[in-house]
Formats: structure tokens, sequence, C-alpha cells
């Protein structure tokens, strides 16, 4: 508590403070592997594909679990939109498929009541190439 108040926070919610720590590791950890995926040309050829995973439980949200196992190039411009996090404590991640992994990619999005998924507000981007070129604020 004397480090937040020594630093003008004052612990309200540890929830809050929580889920703002496990939003930014998120990101961090994503920003890791789409940092090696985007300066690596090697790694890329063995691993062409990135796989969309949810947890699937109870917690994880409706649009993040029809993305669940969606299945796309490295270079797609889907990634733009759908590199997790995409909502506050969101355990999604993506997943290099090598070459070797027998896959197709996706044709198309996941439905929901006819409609494509979409993250939560303020997450429709990718946070780790944000994070990369240090332009990390929010929509």
């Amino acid at each position: 508590t004397e480090l937040f108040e020594r630093a003008g926070l004052t612990p309200t919610n540890p929830y809050h403070i929580e889920t703002v720590f496990r939003t930014n590791l998120s990101t961090a950890y994503n920003a890791g592997k789409w940092q090696v995926m985007e300066q690596n040309d090697f790694v890329r050829q063995i691993f062409p594909y990135y796989r969309y995973t949810s947890v699937l439980d109870a917690n994880t949200r409706p649009e993040h679990a029809a993305m669940d196992g969606h299945i796309a190039p490295v270079d797609d411009p889907i990634w733009d939109v759908w590199t997790p996090p995409n909502g506050y404590n969101c355990r999604c991640s993506l997943e290099l498929v090598s070459k070797w992994d027998n896959v197709e990619p996706s044709k198309e999005l996941p439905k929901i009541n006819g409609k494509e998924p979409q993250p939560d507000p303020g997450f429709a981007h990718n946070p780790a190439k944000r994070w990369l070129e240090g332009n990390y604020l929010p929509d």
C-alpha cells in the first residue's frame, strides 16, 4: 500500500489493478510473439499461420469463443483486429501453426447471429504492433 501511495495511487479496488496488470502482461506476451514473427523470415516460413485460441470456459466471451480455431496467414489483415488481448482480462492467444500441421486457413470469419464477431470496445486493433511501435494508446 505504501508503494502505491508514494506513486500517487490509492488502491481503492484491487481488482482494477489486477485487471490492468493482466491485460498489460497479455499485451507484452503477445507483442513478443508478434515481434519474433515480424522480424524473422525463417520462422515465418516454418510457421506461416496463426490459430486463434480461446480458453472456452464459462468466463469466455461469446465473440472470443467464436474465434477459437480460426486460422489465417500471419500477414492476414484479420490480425490487425483480432490479436489478443481483445478485451480486459482476455485469456486468448495466437498459436503458431507450422507448415507441417496439414491445416487449411479458415475460409471466412465465424458468425454470431449472422454477424462477424468483434473484439471488445477499444480492442479492435493489434496491440502487439502498437506496443512495438511505441504507440500503445487505446482507441
